[in-house]
C-alpha cells in the first residue's frame, strides 16, 4: 500500500495537529518530520565520534516501538513472516525502504534492504544498525550481536546474532501512550488540504515541501535524542541552514511565520499558536504534543531547536529565552539580542502564502 492508498483508506488518519498510523499495529501517533534536518543530524554526530551512542539510540527506540506498538498477534508469527509480510509492509508503506528480505538460520538473522531511507541519505550510520538490534531484542527479549555490515547508499546487508542473555526495557504502556497522544477533533487545515491545495506533493511514495523530502517517524526517538543531550546545540545551525534554502526570502516577517505555524499542524506536533510581542518576542504554545514511549519525562529539545533554526531565518539574532511545559502544552519563547519594537500580534492564520 503506497502512501496516497494509506491517506485515501485513513490507514494515515489526519486531523489538525495530528497524525495517526493505523497499519498492521496498534493505533500510534506519527509525525511528519523533515528528512535532511535528522539525516544531518545523525552525520553531524557520527563524524564527531558517536557512533555507537547513534546505535544505541536506534535500538532503544525500535525496541520501544515493537515492544508496545506492534500487537503480539504479530510478534508471535514465525520471524521469517514477521519480516518478509509485515514489516515488509509497514517499512514500504512509510517510504522508509524500497524492498526488505531478512533470512533467518537458528540465532542468525541477515537483513537485505533496498534504498534503505536513512542510508540513501548519509551513506553508512550506525543508527539503521541499531533500529534492527532493536526490532530482535524486543521479539526474543534476548540481546542482540551485530556480526556483520555492509552499507551503500543503493544496498545494505547485516548479519545478527541472538545471544542468550536476556533483555529487557521499561517503557510507557500503550493506554497512557495512547491517553497523552488523544487530541479531540477540530475543525482546521491538515495534511490532506495541504497535499489538495499543492503546498505538498506526493513524488511516488514520499512527501515532498518545496522539493525536500518529509517523512512519517514515531516520534519517541526526539525524546530519547533530547534526554541523551548529543550536539543538541548544532541542531538549530542544521535547521537554519535547512529551512534558508526554502523560505521564501522576500516574504513577510508574518508570512513566515504562518508557514511555521501550519507545517508543524499539518506535521503532527499539536495545535499551535503563536504570538509575537514587539517582534522582538516571539511565543509559540503547542497543545498536545506528541508523547514518546520513554517512562523518564518526554523531552522535546530537538524540536525547539529545530523551531530555532527557523526562525533564525527570519532574524539570525532570535535566542532561546524560556520554556514551559504543562500538562498536554509546551510554551517556547524566543527573543532577540537586539529588540526592536514593533507592536504586537497573534499568528492565526492556517494557510501559509
Amino acid at each position: 500500500m503506497r502512501m496516497s492508498e494509506s491517506l485515501q483508506k485513513n490507514v494515515l488518519e489526519v486531523g489538525v495537529g495530528i497524525l495517526l498510523n493505523k497499519f498492521k499495529g496498534k493505533s500510534r501517533r506519527d509525525t511528519f518530520f523533515f528528512e535532511d534536518i535528522l539525516a544531518e543530524y545523525v552525520f553531524d554526530c557520527q563524524s564527531k565520534g558517536y557512533n555507537q551512542e547513534m546505535r544505541c539510540v536506534g535500538q532503544e527506540w525500535m525496541s520501544r516501538v515493537i515492544q508496545e506498538l506492534i500487537p503480539n498477534t504479530i510478534t508471535k508469527l514465525p520471524p521469517d513472516l514477521f519480516f518478509n509480510l509485515i514489516m515488509r509492509k509497514i517499512w514500504i508503506n512509510l517510504g522508509l525502504m524500497d524492498d526488505l528480505n531478512v533470512v533467518s538460520k537458528n540465532d542468525l538473522f541477515e537483513f537485505e534492504i533496498k534504498n534503505e531511507g536513512l542510508t540513501r541519505l548519509v551513506g553508512k550510520n550506525e543508527l539503521a544498525v541499531g533500529l534492527y538490534m532493536g526490532v530482535l531484542n524486543a521479539l526474543f527479549e534476548r540481546q542482540v550481536e551485530c556480526k556483520s555490515v555492509s552499507q551503500t547508499r543503493e544496498l545494505c546487508k547485516y548479519s545478527f546474532l541472538i545471544l542468550k542473555e536476556p533483555f529487557e526495557i521499561k517503557s510507557k504502556t500503550k493506554e497512557d501512550y495512547l491517553k497523552l497522544n488523544h487530541i479531540s477533533p477540530i475543525n482546521g487545515f491538515t495534511l490532506k488540504d495541504a497535499l489538495r491545495e499543492g503546498i505538498f506533493q506526493l513524488n511516488s511514495n514520499r512527501v515532498c515541501f518545496r522539493g525536500k523530502d518529509i517523512g512519517p517517524i514515531e516520534n519517541t526517538v526526539f525524546h530519547i535524542i533530547g534526554h541523551r543531550g548529543i550536539l543538541l546545540e548544532n541542531v538549530s545551525t542544521i535547521s537554519r541552514n535547512y529551512f534558508k534554502q526554502i523560505i521564501e526570502k522576500d516574504a513577510s516577517y508574518e508570512k513566515k511565520l504562518v508557514l511555521l505555524k501550519t507545517l508543524l499542524q499539518v506535521m503532527g506536533w499539536g495545535i499551535v499558536n503563536i504570538t509575537i510581542e514587539d517582534k522582538d518576542k516571539i511565543t509559540i504554545d503547542i497543545k498536545s504534543p506528541p508523547y514518546g514511549l520513554l517512562v523518564e519525562e518526554d523531552n522535546w529539545d530537538f524540536l525547539i531547536q529545530t523551531i530555532l533554526g527557523y526562525l533564525q531565518n527570519i532574524n539570525p539574532n532570535f535566542r532561546l529565552s524560556s520554556v514551559q511545559q504543562e500538562y498536554e502544552k509546551i510554551s517556547t519563547s524566543f527573543s532577540l539580542t537586539t529588540p526592536a519594537k514593533h507592536g504586537r500580534a497573534i499568528i492565526k492564520s492556517r494557510v501559509p502564502v
